[in-house]
């Protein structure tokens, strides 16, 4: 009996301390990927940013991320070398973005140029920087 009332006086105070954790608001996570260029199709990046505002009106916890492919695919990426595109990312204010494939379409130096200019940068495992040598 002693097991039993220590064992439930144990989840009490575990369940106590994860509600106690929990946020008020809901966690929100938005992301493209594999956008190819297609700035204004579908629901495009302007429509994006507006959901994005209308969702901060929910909860303070919203994040835009990007997960790859957004530089090439299309005209406006093939004669800005993707940066017209990476513009538009900047402006809709992402918060984390991953390169794709189609990021070094333009060569690493460019990617480079990428992570530089774009306001919340890359995030990239087992890449190394050929500037500074640092991963």
């Amino acid at each position: 009996m002693r097991k039993i009332l220590t064992f439930l006086f144990l989840t009490l105070i575990l369940v106590s301390a994860c509600e106690a954790a929990k946020p008020k608001e809901d966690i929100i996570i938005l992301y493209t990927n594999d956008v190819h260029c297609n700035i204004d199709e579908g629901v495009g990046y302007a429509g994006l940013s507006f959901y994005r505002d209308e969702m901060k009106k929910i909860s303070p916890y919203v994040t835009l991320v990007d997960v790859g492919d957004w530089s090439n695919g299309g005209l406006i990426g093939m004669i800005s070398d993707g940066n017209y595109v990476l513009g538009i990312m900047n402006k809709v204010k992402y918060d984390v973005a991953v390169p794709g494939n189609h990021e070094f379409d333009y060569s690493v130096l460019q990617l480079l140029n990428f992570n530089d200019r774009l306001s919340c940068g890359l995030i990239c495992c087992n890449f190394r920087d050929l500037r500074t040598g640092h991963s």
